[in-house]
C-alpha cells in the first residue's frame, strides 16, 4: 500500500524493502537525494534492532554523511525517534500524515 503510494506521486522513485539492497542504492544517489525511512523494513523488525530495520540504514547515511533531505514515515515512534537521533536534521512524518507536492 505505501509503496502504490510513493508511486502514484514519485513516479520516478526507487524503493528497496530491505537493508542489503538499500545501502548501496543511497550509495548511488549522492548526498542530496530526498530519501523517505520507514523503520520497520519486515515485520519481525517492529520488534527491536533486528538486522533489517531502517536503523541501519539511518546509521549508513549518518556515517556517509549524507545532507539530502530525509522523511522518516515510520509509524513506530520508539524506531522512529532512534532513526531521527542518527540523524537530526531528518523530518518525523508517520506514514499518512503527509501529502508530497509535486511542482
Amino acid at each position: 500500500m505505501r509503496l502504490q503510494w510513493f508511486f502514484e506521486r514519485l513516479s520516478n522513485a526507487r524503493y528497496s524493502s530491505n537493508v542489503e539492497d538499500a545501502l548501496p542504492l543511497l550509495a548511488s544517489l549522492g548526498k542530496n537525494a530526498f530519501v523517505f525511512l520507514d523503520h520497520d523494513l519486515h515485520w519481525r523488525d517492529a520488534a527491536g534492532h533486528k538486522p533489517g530495520s531502517g536503523l541501519r540504514v539511518a546509521h549508513f547515511l549518518a556515517k556517509s554523511g549524507f545532507k539530502g533531505r530525509v522523511v522518516i514515515h515510520s509509524v513506530n515512534e520508539q524506531g522512529a525517534a532512534e532513526m531521527k537521533h542518527c540523524l537530526p536534521h531528518a523530518e518525523l512524518h508517520p506514514f499518512g500524515t503527509f501529502e508530497i507536492e509535486i511542482n
